[in-house]
């Protein structure tokens, strides 16, 4: 536990550890930023130096079939080449559209160190139980929304599910258990249904 200091507006800092971050007027969604990041032994950031909160619902809140409507993405992160060694990173904004029924459409702009490219794609999604951490003296279970493409073995990306559906923390990893690929975080915010 580590205090943190209210500056008003929503605003919330911990001089120790370097954090400082916005919480929504209603303690939903909290936005946090540090102002230094660790490296591996290759001088790749092993964070990406900012995060995200939600307040969560019990886990069994939510199913695939309640899951419906569009939420736009902001993301950002990294993708890291082995033969070189180095970690370029990435920025996107994404468009998800959840069907209720297993299916969601996503469209993405992605920037890769400068190099944009335009993604669209159909894939399947469902909702399950996580406990998060995977270890840890606190554990909780949470609803996760797994998204997969064709190959279905291992999630494309997952996102936590907010307390009220209107937000989710969307993040991407490849590989999971492995380097990692690709790694992304993001926060979804609902639009439409």
């Amino acid at each position: 536990n580590q205090p943190y200091y209210s500056t008003g507006g929503g605003d919330i800092q911990n001089p120790t550890d370097g954090l400082t971050g916005s919480v929504t007027s209603d303690g939903a969604t909290l936005v946090y930023m540090r102002d230094s990041t660790t490296v591996d032994d290759y001088n790749c950031p092993t964070d990406i130096g900012f995060g995200m909160g939600l307040r969560q619902q019990p886990a069994g809140t939510y199913t695939t079939t309640s899951v419906k409507g569009t939420y736009f993405v902001s993301a950002f992160g990294d993708r890291y080449d082995p033969a070189s060694s180095t970690s370029r990173y990435r920025s996107s904004a994404l468009g998800l559209t959840f069907d209720g029924k297993g299916h969601v459409l996503l469209g993405e702009i992605d920037n890769q160190t400068g190099m944009v490219s335009v993604i669209q794609a159909a894939l399947t999604y469902q909702v399950r139980q996580q406990t998060i951490p995977l270890s840890g003296d606190i554990q909780y279970a949470v609803d996760v929304i797994d998204l997969y493409d064709r190959s279905k073995k291992v999630p494309y990306a997952s996102a936590l599910i907010g307390s009220n559906a209107q937000t989710l923390l969307y993040y991407q990893s490849l590989t999971p258990g492995a380097p990692n690929l690709i790694r992304q975080l993001g926060l979804a915010v609902y639009q439409h249904s």
